[in-house]
Parts: structure tokens; sequence; C-alpha cells
């Protein structure tokens, strides 16, 4: 048993010293047009590009390169040349709001923007939005998840409302006219992952590529194809696969989710007279579970949804087609991780009529919590 202390702080998000703020030129250079294939991130950087990620709690993973061999191959060139981004811009349940931002060119009416964008499996829903700004070479997109600095001018979202096929599940074609702006200014694009709800725990958030990116002086067409989401095989049995309860579905889907969430919190409790236990316990994914849901076997069935890692049939500690709660009291698995041994308590504390009082909150915890609440009483009379 771990006796936790609670204490409030006061945490200062300070901008990295690798993000360039400046005041805009004040004689901008004639329109430039240009090409980005991404064909290697890493020098990115080398040629003014930006990266940011303000998602909340932060996670593991910027803007990376493509990965075609888990998820799909590039619009154009070699199969992983293009840019991704995901739902580990996030850790835990998260606000993403992951920044690309081009290096400053001069923007002017009649400019136009076109690229690429696609999802994966259409499992969870995905947003991207295509931002401007003129402040010439600034790179601020502000300090938390919901800013956007200097990048006022929202140009486009890609499924503003998070619809769950709302993005394209194929390549698709996307075009920006430039307009609005009173003369040629200096300044950058950006585009931002924004996702709430996101993250590894999140019911939002999945895997976007971005492909071929041009930006032209003058006008061009806008061809805008409409993809159709294809959905992700699945099979009775597999790990991960929980919803409809008790048995599951045969198919790995975004449903699953937020059942196994609600065994991870322990809302739920598995089903003794199915192998249910054995579906939602499904990380290390090389043992098929390690006889404790928590927090790691959600990261895994997102990876089983989403298509990061193959499907797997039901298995694991609990040996056969079928373990139920009595078999794991054998040794496997010790039953009184599914009790609830957990406390919090109020510190006794001295204070004076009118002023603020701190109050410390103990827990008895056991290790493995991803959240906690409480409520708190007190008698308005004495204080």
């Amino acid at each position: 048993m771990t006796l936790a202390l609670f204490a409030a702080a006061l945490i200062f998000d300070l901008p990295s010293l690798f993000e360039v703020q400046s005041e805009p030129l004040n004689s901008p250079a004639a329109c430039t047009s240009f090409t980005q294939g991404f064909d290697n991130i890493a020098a990115l950087p080398g040629a003014g590009w930006n990266i940011i990620n303000r998602s909340t709690p932060v996670g593991t993973q910027t803007w990376f390169q493509g990965n075609n061999v888990d998820t799909f191959a590039a619009q154009a060139g070699s199969p992983d040349s293009y840019i991704a981004v995901n739902f580990e811009s996030g850790a835990g349940m998260a606000t993403l709001s992951n920044w690309l931002i081009t290096p400053e060119i001069t923007i002017q009416n009649g400019d136009v923007v076109t690229f690429y964008s696609r999802t994966f499996n259409n499992q969870f829903p995905d947003r991207l939005e295509l931002r401007m700004s003129t402040s010439g070479a600034s790179t601020n997109v502000g300090t938390t998840e919901t800013s956007v600095g200097d990048f006022t001018t929202n140009l486009l979202t890609i499924n503003p409302n998070l619809d769950l096929a709302g993005y394209p599940n194929e390549w698709t074609l996307f075009t920006v006219n430039i307009s609005g702006v009173p003369a040629p200014m200096n300044g950058r694009l950006a585009f931002r992952y924004y996702v709430t709800d996101g993250g590894p725990l999140g019911i939002n958030s999945n895997y976007i590529g971005l492909d071929t990116l041009s930006y032209t002086c003058g006008s061009a067409p806008t061809p805008t194809p409409t993809p159709t989401p294809t959905p992700g095989p699945g099979a009775v049995g597999f790990e991960s696969d929980v919803a409809p309860r008790n048995t599951g579905d045969g198919l790995l889907l975004a449903n699953d989710l937020p059942l196994i969430r609600q065994f991870v919190v322990r809302t739920l409790t598995p089903d003794p007279d199915s192998n249910e236990f054995q579906r939602v316990d499904s990380a290390p994914f090389a043992t098929l579970g390690d006889g404790v849901i928590n927090s790691a076997d959600m990261v895994q069935a997102r990876r089983y949804v989403v298509g990061l890692d193959p499907a797997k049939p039901a298995g694991g500690p609990v040996n056969g087609a079928v373990g139920t709660l009595k078999a794991l009291a054998t040794g496997s698995f010790k039953l009184s991780k599914l009790v609830n041994t957990r406390a919090m308590r109020a510190r006794s504390a001295a204070g004076t009529v009118g002023r603020s009082v701190a109050i410390e909150v103990e827990m008895d915890a056991e290790g493995d919590e991803i959240a906690s609440s409480f409520s708190l009483n007190f008698d308005p009379t004495k204080l």
C-alpha cells in the first residue's frame, strides 16, 4: 500500500528556447512558389520549418516520418515520404494541439495552397486546421493547448465536428485560396493537429498523414475527391474485443475503447462466466496480457483498433479459450487487485474566519491510478 500526499502547485509553461518570435518585416519580398514532399522530415528545421507541441498533457510523439508499414504509403514518392502525426501527441486523456509551421513566406491575395491528407481506418475522429499568420517570422502559437498566438486566421478545418467518418480515409486533395490580405505581407502557414478528448486514453484522435504541399503564386483548380471509409477486420475472441458485452462482436472498433476504460478505472468488472477478463487484459502485446488490468491495456487496445498491431486471438495469463475470475485465484492473478482498497482523507488544518485555508489531502493508493476525484464539505458559518 502506498501513501500518496497531494499538494497544489503553480506551473508556468515557458516557451521553448528554440521557438523564434520576431516582428514582421516592413518590406515583403516578391511571392515565391514552393513545394514540399516531406521526403526527409529531419531536414525540415534546417529549411526554416518549426514543430511545436502544445498538447496537454504532452505525449511522446510530435510530427514524424510517415509509417508505411503499419498504416499507409505516401501519396507520391517513396512509401514513407510523407509527414504524420497521431494520438501519441498527448498523454493519457489529452487535448492535442501539435503544430507544423512552414518557413516564412510572402502572402498575398490570389495565392493558392494545396496539399493531400488522409487518416487510417476511421476508428477514431481526427481534425486538422490550416492557419495563417501575417506577423513575419513569428512562430508564436501561444502557450496553451487552446491558444493560437499569431495564427489567428483559420483558412481550413478538416472534420471540424470530430465526426467518426469526417476525415478522409484515402489521400484527398485540399485547396485553399488566400484572400482578405490587404497587401503583400510576410508570414507563415501552420498545420495544427487539434483534437479534444484525444490521446491514448481518449475517445478521439488516431493517425493522419500530410503530403505534397504546394504554395503557388496565382490561382489553381479545386478538385476534392470524396473518399469512402473502410472498416477494419476482426474475429470473435480477439484481444481487446469487448463490445458489446460480454462476448464482443468479432470487430476491433472504437466502441471497444469506452468499455475498456471503464474496466481500467474499475467502474466495470469482467464477467466471471466468459473470457472477458482475458480480452480486456491485452498488454504487454508479446504475452497477450500480464494478469493485471491497467492503463497499459487501454493503450494496447488503441493500437489494435487503429491497426498498429495485428489482431490476436484472446489468450494470456488465463489458459484456455474461456478464463473465469474463479480461475484467477489459482495464482496467475491476485484477486485482491479487483478489490478497491483506496481511501482519500482531508488532514486537519487551522484557519481564520474570512481567510483562505490550505487543506492537505491524503490518498491510500495502489500505484496504478490514472485519475481521482473527491468532494469536500465545510461549515460556511465557521469559514
